[in-house]
């Protein structure tokens, strides 16, 4: 198995346009896998962080949690703020990074991933991802749009009593994510779902982290 260091990051914010340097010369892989959350979210489960944290761990993954502030999401560099999280996990050498959003997070990440992002981000997994069109067709709300922009593989998860605005869309986004693409890496894409749990995944954690595991280590 590649060894592979995670950074989570609960997404909650997204960056658009600014591109991450690569470092061309060869080096031991190095995976991050970045869970952004905000950190006031009434969704945010400490089992399920604990959770994530020992799995990556067991697989000889470092775990980073990214909290981010309701402030930080509504200011005009919200996706700056990512970038440079990217860029930093970049200087460490970082050459593989894995991005997990969770709730609201989804959408910056999204958003970010649907410009110029750094070449060394490899996956996307949106946990409790929306996707419903909005009346002013706001395209940072609208999370199936940006799906069909993302080059890279995505893990559509989310829990069979999740929240409504997440059910009501999971067409659109299945559709965004398998629809073929000569200029994309999409073929891994996936979209599943957790049986009876709610957007906490509270009593479904290890669940949860199994199936995020499985999918990442196939990247």
């Amino acid at each position: 198995m590649k060894k592979i260091i995670f950074y989570l990051v609960l997404l909650m914010c997204s960056s658009h346009g600014y591109a991450t340097k690569v470092d061309t010369n060869a080096r031991p892989e190095q995976t991050a896998v970045l869970i952004v959350h905000c950190e006031s979210s009434k969704s945010n489960n400490p089992a399920l962080f604990k959770s994530f944290k020992q799995q990556f761990q067991r697989n000889r993954w470092e775990v980073f949690l990214y909290p981010v502030s309701r402030i930080q999401m509504q200011s005009d560099y919200r996706y700056l703020v990512l970038d440079r999280k990217i860029q930093s996990l970049a200087e460490q050498g970082f050459n593989r990074i894995m991005i997990i959003g969770y709730d609201d997070t989804n959408k910056l990440i999204a958003y970010y991933l649907s410009g110029i992002p750094s070449k060394r981000i490899k996956a996307f997994v949106g946990i409790n991802m929306t996707g419903q069109k909005t009346a002013k067709e706001d395209i940072v709300s609208d999370n199936a749009s940006l799906l069909l922009k993302i080059k890279i593989p995505v893990l559509d998860i989310f829990g069979s009593h999740s929240h409504p605005a997440v059910l009501t869309s999971t067409d659109r986004r299945a559709f965004a994510m398998t629809l073929h693409r000569s200029d994309c890496d999409c073929q891994k894409s996936r979209q599943t779902v957790i049986k009876n749990a709610n957007a906490t995944f509270h009593g479904h954690e290890m669940q949860l982290t199994t199936r995020i595991t499985n999918w990442l280590d196939s990247i």
